[in-house]
């Protein structure tokens, strides 16, 4: 082989071998740049995940401060109402209360001047049928002639009567609504739950008594528990209204109706408050303790009252609160409630 030849076959194996080499070279720097690549895409993914993650936290914390605002804002409300009540229930109580004592003088009078009455027709009967009366016997005659006395003296006491009723139904509504607007402590107090109930229906009346019927079916030997009696007011004023507007989206006329039953099972005290309603939808049973959930129209409801509930029972008083529904039979609410503070802890 020549010379030339040789240095031909020289310089083309150094050209491989610098083309081998400048491509190892070029491969380990893109190596090198797909690995910084690389860990550069996993940082910026790391920051976009906990990008993410932050704006669903803060998205989860302003949730949360919203059902927090709209809590407080019931509970104030709750508060303005029972201020309020306390205050209308002072107010009317005074007045009540000497209406009372009047109807009563007047009832007791009224025996004593229909007794004078009878007394003076006794004394016109006795004079004979030709004979003269007197001047003053003949202005008492004339009177009793210008009046319908038996109709008087029949209607008076049934008017006095019906007065003296509505009186006591007055008088029970403003026990209804001191009892509501006091009966909030910080410390859970003993509470007879029947009472608490029955203020409830007082309360509430307004609400029902044009769509259903109410029966009181309350256990008389039911043990009194350690609660706190105006939140238990509330749950049941909730779920009385609830039943009463499912009863009147079903338009039963004289048909709707609501029964409370209330009896011990072991160690708790069960409530029940069933209504033949509309029922409960088969597709949102499992949201109806959820806040801010409602299915009525805009303005008309919070979504608050069944939450507030839950929360009372269950978290206020360590009990339960379920529900039975259906289209055909209504919606059966049941509250369970310990009878010792021992299951809930004190206050």
């Amino acid at each position: 082989m020549t010379s030339d030849s040789q240095q031909i076959i020289e310089a083309y194996r150094k050209r491989v071998a610098r083309e081998k080499a400048a491509r190892a070279a070029a491969e380990r720097l893109l190596e090198e740049k797909t690995k910084e690549l690389y860990a550069a895409q996993l940082r910026e993914q790391g920051k976009t995940e906990e990008a993410l993650r932050s704006r669903e936290e803060l998205a989860n914390s302003l949730q949360e401060l919203r059902e927090t605002q709209s809590a407080l804002l019931q509970a104030s409300k709750m508060e303005a109402l029972g201020t309020l009540a306390g205050g209308i229930a002072h107010e009317i109580n005074t007045p009540i209360q000497f209406i009372s004592d009047n109807l009563s003088f007047l009832g007791d009078s009224f025996d004593d001047l229909k007794s004078l009455v009878e007394t003076y027709e006794s004394v016109i009967e006795a004079v004979p049928s030709n004979g003269q009366l007197s001047e003053p016997l003949q202005k008492l005659a004339a009177a009793k002639a210008s009046l319908d006395i038996s109709f008087i003296l029949d209607e008076f006491p049934q008017a006095i009567e019906q007065s003296v009723d509505g009186v006591a139904r007055v008088s029970k509504i403003v026990r209804a609504m001191k009892s509501y607007a006091h009966g909030g402590t910080e410390e859970k107090t003993i509470s007879d739950i029947n009472a608490t109930i029955k203020s409830a229906v007082t309360l509430s009346q307004n609400e029902w008594k044009h769509v259903a019927q109410l029966e009181l079916h309350l256990a008389p030997d039911l043990p009194v528990i350690p609660c706190h009696a105006a939140e238990l007011n509330q749950v049941v004023l909730n779920l009385l209204i609830n039943a009463a507007h499912a009863i009147g989206e079903c338009n039963k006329g004289q048909d709707g109706r609501i029964e409370i039953v209330t009896f011990q099972t072991g160690d708790m005290v069960q409530i029940e408050i069933r209504d033949n309603g509309s029922g409960i939808p088969d597709e949102i049973r499992n949201r109806i303790f959820e806040p801010f959930f409602s299915t009525k129209e805009v303005g008309v409801g919070s979504g608050q009252g069944l939450a507030i509930v839950h929360k009372i029972i269950t978290e206020n008083h360590g009990g339960s609160v379920d529900f039975t529904s259906s289209p055909d039979t209504g919606t059966c609410f049941t509250i369970l409630l310990p009878v010792s503070d021992v299951f809930v802890g004190v206050g």
